[in-house]
């Protein structure tokens, strides 16, 4: 081929914006497009309209190219001459995540008007082509969507005041998936909402299954979008099961029936068994967890602590990997169970100090899960941690809680060195003692150093790390030097004969540790800090959880009521107990927690 480009006119981009012609009708030589300066050079620019769009999509379907010709040959060549073809200014005025901020009127989320258009279905286009690169399928019968039908939907529509506009199912549903997100419902419009609702309510009586679950779950406690309704949303739940044959929807069914939620609070225990069970079956933590507080209870079933125990650790192995490996899960509920088996003794023998390790774990979990954001019941489980670690603290012996650990062998360095990992072994010694220092490193470049649970109910230690620090009394070792840093070691055993600790890699003993005592130390424990916030707890029905939130007001006592925003609006309860907490000691951040005021005479019952 020619080193001379080839000059393309505005009437060719016309061409190519309608595929009426792709780049390779115009350069039959070129063995690619990939670098689309090298080949042509513009006269001029062109301004791309949706109806060239319109008019490409018909030559699409008609020629019906493979995936691999459409890509190649017209797309991605388009793609690196957006400017060009002025796709980046449609764009610019066709995002439709900021109508907001533009024509007053206008809706986010909805395609109504030409830029808008265009941008919508270039996105799908995008999709299409970053799947269909390689593909031999012909493009045409790949393109699933009527898009031209969509087109010719919103010339129909254009110059009509919205109220009058006909929305198709996809582009209902493409509006209500953007209120899955916190912020775009946090910072909806009421016209918005609206909106949304007119539209999930349509959808779900066509039993569209975005609309069932976006309705169902957020009449599961309530949000902007829908009020608190329970049957709603057991409904929504059933006819998702129904439709899906999904074990998520399963387990929610059986919180619903569990707590009565439809019932007056009078609980469907066995509804929520079945529900649970089939959870369980396929193999849902929280179902299976469930299930196992009903075989604990005696609640619809057969008590019996040996299959609730069982349950219980089945699902806290399975989280504790998943914990480890950095995977959302809800090990967090998984740890306070556990804690309850040995602090009630739920098939095994009672246990605080074992217990106490637990809840501390499960405090952990859950400070790292709503670090990273919102999920239902956060409250709750921060209510129920702090409960568990201050209930069980009066169990333990008063010599329970201690400065420093002694051990005669370093198991931690062992815990490190488990699953054929590396270690990087540092010493250094002072007057009196000496300090070791191990860090799992990378076994190869690029790898992911997984780290290791690290609780210590003694020293109130619970932590992610891969990193231990030792102090060692009376210390006698040999290290090989090395001036790049520490020794790198792969596995560490205790020799009995010489009553040291011998240090390997690959095979080879290249080191050895004496000493009397392994010390670690109890992390320094950070003053509190943050406001000081007044907050009570209170029970919305009799043996249910208490509740935790924010009260100013300095006159609420304990018994007193209180007006809270409940499941089904504001409620009046009565306050159990009344404390005050640094922010750094709540369990949640403190704009996550509802606020209380003291009801106002006369009440209403």
């Amino acid at each position: 081929m020619s080193d001379k480009k080839i000059v393309l006119t505005k009437a060719h981009l016309k061409a190519l914006a309608r595929y009426e012609l792709d780049f390779a009708d115009l350069a039959p030589g070129a063995d690619s497009f990939d670098i689309i300066e090298d080949i042509f050079t513009l006269q001029e620019t062109y301004q791309y309209t949706l109806r060239d769009l319109y008019a490409a999509l018909g030559n699409l379907i008609e020629k019906d190219p493979s995936g691999e010709e459409f890509a190649e040959n017209w797309f991605y060549p388009i793609r690196q001459l957006g400017e060009d073809f002025g796709i980046d200014a449609i764009y610019e005025k066709g995002d439709v995540s900021y109508y907001d901020q533009a024509e007053p009127g206008l809706v986010r989320g909805l395609p109504v008007t030409e830029e808008s258009m265009f941008a919508r279905i270039w996105d799908a286009l995008e999709d299409f082509w970053s799947e269909a690169e390689d593909d031999d399928a012909p493009a045409g019968t790949l393109l699933e969507n009527d898009y031209l039908g969509d087109i010719d939907w919103y010339y129909e529509n254009c110059g009509k005041s919205l109220s009058q506009w006909q929305f198709s199912q996809w582009q209902k549903t493409c509006f209500i998936e953007e209120f899955d997100s916190d912020d775009r419902l946090d910072h909806a419009t009421q016209a918005e909402l609206a909106l949304c609702r007119q539209f999930t309510d349509e959808l779900c009586e066509m039993g569209q299954e975005e609309a069932l679950r976006m309705k169902g779950y957020a009449c599961y406690g309530g949000n902007r979008l829908y009020d608190c309704d329970w049957k709603a949303s057991r409904d929504c739940m059933l006819a998702l099961l129904e439709k899906t044959d999904d074990p998520m929807y399963a387990n929610t069914l059986g919180y619903i029936y569990y707590y009565g939620r439809c019932t007056g609070g009078k609980p469907e225990y066995d509804k929520a068994r079945e529900m649970f069970s089939f959870g369980a079956a396929n193999g849902y933590y929280e179902s299976i967890y469930k299930l196992a507080d009903m075989y604990a209870h005696g609640y619809g079933c057969r008590k019996s602590a040996k299959a609730a125990r069982s349950m219980y650790g089945m699902v806290y192995d399975q989280c504790y990997e998943s914990f480890l490996n950095g995977k959302n899960s809800p090990f967090a509920d998984a740890a306070i169970r556990m804690g309850n088996v040995y602090l009630k003794g739920i098939g095994e023998e009672k246990d605080p100090g074992r217990a106490y390790g637990y809840y501390l774990q499960a405090e952990l979990a859950h400070r790292m899960r709503t670090a990273r954001g919102s999920f239902y019941g956060d409250t709750t489980v921060a209510a129920n941690i702090r409960k568990a670690l201050d209930e069980t603290k009066t169990q333990l012996e008063n010599d329970f809680f201690t400065d420093s650990l002694n051990s005669p062998q370093p198991w931690l360095l062992y815990s490190l060195l488990q699953e054929n990992n590396r270690v990087a072994v540092s010493i250094e010694k002072f007057d009196k003692y000496s300090v070791l220092r191990a860090v799992r490193v990378p076994v190869r470049a690029g790898q992911r150093v997984r780290p290791i649970l690290l609780t210590m109910a003694r020293l109130e230690l619970c932590l992610l790390t891969a990193e231990i620090e030792f102090t060692l009394i009376d210390a006698t070792y040999y290290l090989p030097s090395k001036k790049d840093g520490p020794v790198v070691i792969d596995w560490a055993e205790w020799n009995d004969e010489e009553q040291q600790v011998e240090l390997f890699f690959d095979n080879e003993r290249i080191g050895w540790i004496c000493c009397s005592s392994y010390v670690v130390k109890a992390p320094k424990k950070e003053a509190p800090s943050g406001r000081k916030l007044r907050l009570i707890s209170i029970r919305f029905q009799s043996g249910g959880r208490t509740y935790d939130y924010l009260c100013d007001d300095e006159t609420v006592r304990e018994g007193d009521t209180v007006v809270v925003p409940g499941y089904n609006g504001d409620t009046f309860v009565t306050v159990e107990r009344v404390f005050e907490q640094y922010e750094s000691e709540l369990g949640l951040p403190s704009d996550r927690y509802k606020k209380a005021v003291k009801a106002e005479e006369p009440l209403p019952f």
